[in-house]
């Protein structure tokens, strides 16, 4: 049985530092799919005022982990390629970041992950590949 949103938010919340300390929430996930999201604030602007390419390409990883590893019985799976594209600089907030399955097997997947700004606007795209290691992560409910 696949632990719940608040089970994997409570999860990531106590584990994972990095997500934690850049502000990113978990918003939805279910099998081969995850959507995250992150405050326009000042902390992610670069010296532009824009929206820093590190935290599209952070948000982004956040939520290939989140599609690649909620709901899998046969391990966890990591990152091991990621291409970017920017489209578009963000105008609003929050930034919505939703992964999904484009191609897979039972070691290797590639997943798809559309950016949005808080208009709906589609500002990147990145593609990021991964290998499923035979260790599992232990989420409780």
């Amino acid at each position: 049985m696949s632990p719940s949103v608040q089970a994997i938010r409570r999860f990531l919340e106590a584990h994972d530092r990095f997500a934690a300390h850049n502000g990113i929430t978990v918003e939805d996930a279910d099998y081969d799919y995850g959507k995250v999201s992150l405050a326009f604030e000042d902390h992610a602007k670069n010296s532009l005022d824009m929206l820093h390419g590190g935290a599209l390409f952070t948000l982004a990883d956040m939520a290939f982990g989140l599609a690649s590893n909620f709901g899998q019985e046969d391990g966890t799976m990591i990152s091991t390629n990621a291409t970017i594209s920017y489209m578009k600089s963000a105008k609003t907030g929050p930034i919505v970041a939703e992964a999904r399955l484009a191609n897979g097997g039972r070691h290797l997947a590639t997943y798809e992950v559309k950016i949005y700004d808080g208009q709906g606007t589609y500002i990147a795209c990145a593609m990021i590949s991964g290998y499923r290691l035979d260790t599992k992560l232990a989420i409780e409910e």
